[in-house]
């Protein structure tokens, strides 16, 4: 009597592919579906040092003044305005910002720029409201900048 090969044995298992693919495709369609696209904002920091002279004044608010209902930051070549109270100097217009910071306002805070200033200045105070509490900082433009 004759033993038969153990390969005709077995059967050949074939295995379905087309699910397989299937469920890959739903994973795929899920992953893409549930996933963010948004850019991640990662907050830089930046050392702004801020060196006061004893010639400069800062200025003071008077303790009534009601709060704001927007921060308005104008910044020109030779002084700042904020709220329509000029500063002559950097270290003024720091504390005033760091008095409206301690009122613990969620104002908008608007950045308007006239054009000959140079972007390290606008730098600076966008840095510097930041630091001092104010939360994003948005430029002001004109309609006809587009």
């Amino acid at each position: 009597m004759r033993v038969p090969h153990r390969h005709h044995l077995r059967e050949r298992i074939d295995v379905e592919m087309t699910p397989m693919i299937d469920v890959v495709f739903l994973l795929l369609i899920y992953f893409l579906w549930t996933a963010s696209f948004q850019v991640a904002v990662f907050n830089l920091t930046a050392n702004v040092m801020v060196v006061r002279g004893a010639s400069e004044q800062v200025d003071s608010d008077p303790p009534d003044e009601p709060p704001p209902e927007q921060i308005v930051i104008k910044i020109r070549a030779g002084d700042w305005t904020i709220n329509g109270q000029v500063h002559s100097s950097f270290a003024s217009l720091r504390q005033k910002v760091a008095d409206y910071a301690k009122l613990g306002l969620s104002v908008p805070v608007f950045l308007d720029t006239e054009g000959d200033v140079p972007l390290g200045d606008v730098i600076d105070v966008y840095d510097m409201c930041r630091l001092e509490g104010l939360k994003t900082p948005h430029f002001a433009t004109t309609s006809d900048a587009f």
